[in-house]
Parts: C-alpha cells; structure tokens; sequence
C-alpha cells in the first residue's frame, strides 16, 4: 500500500505591498514554507477579481483563503499561516488555547492598526498602510 500524498494545497494569502512589515512578514514566512503551500497576493496589485474583499477591507489586516473558499482574517489568518509552516504548528494550536486566544485577537488588531507607526514600518508608503479613507 502507499503512503497517502500529502497535500500541496494553496492557501493563498492577502497582503499590502506597499506596507514595510507586511513586506518583511511575507518574507519571513516565504523563507519557512518549506513545501510550497502558500500563495501571496498583493491586494494593491492584483486584479479585483481575485480579490474576497474590497481593497480598503484586505487593507486592514492579513486575510486569507482556504482551498475550499474559506475567508479567514486578522489574528485568524495569522494562525492559519503558521499552522502551514513547518516547525510552527505548534506555535499556532497555542494560539487557540487561552490565555493567547483571548489577547492575540485585540493584540493583532492594535498592531494592524498602527503597523505604519511602528518601527519595522517607517518606510511605509504614504496613504497605503491601511484604508485610505482611515488613515
């Protein structure tokens, strides 16, 4: 009998490309998916149709889509983007686990909300790191 094969399923991944950490997260994550299984999109580039959500609502935080159609979001998304990688599914079942499932949600949309007031994103294009109607 063989062995199953594992999946190569994509999850693809929605980010702002215009954002300093965003950028610097995806690279992060793309040196540790080992296995290929996830897809980045640039929500500033890419063509409205790929698109789950408007521009300004991909904006706001990280989202992404399961092979299935699933939208996940924020601190959600997060998770599930660990949970990809090689070496950091244990990292992300910590997540779901109290005390971090209650503070990593308020927690992750703090940092979304202020990333281009952060360090790491000081050279974050004017008018993109975020909606521009709120920022």
């Amino acid at each position: 009998m063989n062995a199953p094969a594992q999946s190569t399923a994509t999850l693809e991944v929605f980010t702002d490309g215009s954002c300093e950490l965003c950028r610097r997260s995806r690279k992060w994550v793309e040196g540790r998916d080992r296995h290929h299984r996830l897809r980045f999109v640039d929500l500033r580039t890419a063509e409205t149709e790929v698109l789950p959500a408007s521009r300004d609502a991909l904006a706001s935080e990280i989202w992404a889509r399961e092979p299935d159609g699933t939208l996940l979001s924020g601190y959600s998304a997060w998770r599930r983007v660990l949970a990809t990688l090689p070496g950091w599914r244990v990292v992300a079942a910590l997540g779901a686990l109290p005390p971090l499932s209650w503070l990593g949600p308020p927690a992750y949309r703090f940092i979304a909300r202020h990333r281009n007031r952060l360090p790491l994103a000081r050279h974050c294009d004017v008018g993109t790191c975020g909606p521009s109607s709120s920022r």
